[in-house]
């Protein structure tokens, strides 16, 4: 019984470990390049099915480039010209053709889009 014990309290010590720091599993790009302007305005709700592209990274050393080019910002997205929807199993950000964004937890956010381009080409 004492070994289940000890068993089980080193699985929750790393198991509480290993989810702080980590990498999400995937993380899903939709793309419509911040040059082009559409017809229709393109918002958080309708992104997804309005991208051009959809990238799919499961590289985990990507996923990490991605969300490191993500800061924290004090200026305001343009709702109708949105460009970028990173979705990630720990919530969302929604960027704007300027590389100005929200997170999905109400954060103001800015990327530099080029170098994402940059990073999603490799």
């Amino acid at each position: 019984m004492r070994m289940l014990y000890i068993t089980l309290l080193v699985s929750a010590i790393i198991g509480s470990q290993s989810s702080g720091g980590k990498v999400p599993k995937e993380v899903v790009v939709f793309w419509i390049p911040p040059e082009v302007e559409t017809y229709v305005p393109v918002t958080k709700e309708n992104i997804e099915q309005m991208a051009f592209k959809i990238v799919s990274v499961r590289n985990e050393k990507q996923a990490d480039e991605v969300l490191s080019l993500i800061h924290k910002s004090n200026k305001g997205l343009d709702s109708k010209k949105i460009r970028i929807k990173i979705s990630t199993d720990r919530g969302f950000y929604i960027l704007d053709a300027n590389g100005i964004g929200v997170s999905s937890r109400g954060e103001a956010v800015e990327m530099d889009i080029q170098k994402l381009k940059l990073v999603l080409c490799d």
